[in-house]
């Protein structure tokens, strides 16, 4: 009896090894041990990269999302589970573990804290997120489910030709998100290929959304009036829709405002948020326009007590 007592606590002791107490048992830490319960699982893998004790947007994204119940039951049903840890003190780690990390950060390419990587079980990636993602655990989960969606619509696309798969490159870059137009130029070229002519109208928006991400890489001293010069013609000449209108209103919404006219650029930040209202962008929009709107508030208030 002392023997199998002995034999089941082994067991037990193995079966526990490369998960991660700090983030309980559905997090595992050792990625080779993930993939292969996520192939006997048949599932995916998420892969967090983090700072636990030093990253900012690290701590919020495990109070907010991945220690939440609603989090860990809602992505552990098509997830494995995967934090890798890189804490200041080195202490929380075992020199094993460390090197661990390292590696499969190198592997990655991860450049930032907190990416998370989606990958299937034998850890090929076919998303990434990087930085704060607001919304709470249920954004999560319809950000995560948004990526599934996408590797199936992708592998649909590599059996189409001509203007069916275009439209499939399509839906599957509106599924990942809008950030994710300006990573996969290799998608875009497809599509602004396929549809030389524009007879979709893809031509059109890609190369739209290719300006818009060209107007984040102009100067920071970039003279107000000659961004909105910018922003004017390119709203003229794609006559925008969808997240494209949703960027260029924001944009020279918030120019219209350096100009000293908030009147106007509160117009354009409305007509923003309406351009695309459930995109990720529209909350942080909202924001912006609530902590405006109190600002003015305040300076007129306090005009009137000096008046």
């Amino acid at each position: 009896m002392m023997r199998q007592s002995f034999a089941l606590s082994l067991i037990v002791l193995i079966l526990s090894a490369g998960y991660a107490a700090a983030g309980g048992d559905q997090w595992m830490t050792d990625l080779e041990a993930a993939k292969a319960k996520a192939a006997e699982s048949n599932k995916y893998l998420l892969v967090e990269f983090t700072g636990s004790d030093w990253c900012p947007p690290c701590k919020k994204m495990k109070k907010e999302v991945f220690s939440q119940e609603a989090f860990l039951s809602g992505a552990s049903e098509k997830f494995i589970l995967v934090e890798l840890d890189f804490p200041r003190d080195k202490s929380k780690l075992t020199p094993e573990q460390h090197a661990h990390n390292i590696a499969a950060r190198e592997r990655y390419e991860v450049k930032g804290f907190p990416t998370v990587l989606l990958a299937d079980a034998r850890g090929k990636e076919f998303a990434r997120s990087v930085g704060y993602r607001a919304g709470g655990p249920e954004a999560f989960i319809k950000y995560l489910d948004r990526q599934i969606e996408a590797k199936g619509i992708l592998a649909e696309a590599e059996k189409a030709e001509g203007p069916a798969k275009a439209k499939l490159l399509d839906r599957a870059l509106n599924a990942m998100g809008y950030e994710a137009i300006a990573k996969r130029d290799d998608l875009v070229d497809q599509i602004i290929e396929i549809d030389a002519d524009n007879t979709l109208g893809l031509k059109n928006k890609y190369e739209c959304s290719r300006a818009i991400t060209g107007l984040t890489e102009m100067p920071r001293d970039t003279r107000p009036q000659k961004l909105l010069d910018k922003l004017n013609g390119l709203i003229e000449q794609y006559q925008p829709t969808g997240d494209n209108a949703q960027h260029l209103y924001f944009y020279k919404g918030l120019t219209l405002m350096r100009l000293g006219k908030m009147d106007q650029g509160l117009e354009l930040l409305n007509r923003a948020v309406g351009a695309a209202p459930d995109s990720n962008r529209a909350g942080s929009i909202r924001g912006y326009i609530s902590r405006i709107e109190k600002g003015l508030k305040a300076k007129r208030d306090g005009q009137d007590d000096d008046d």
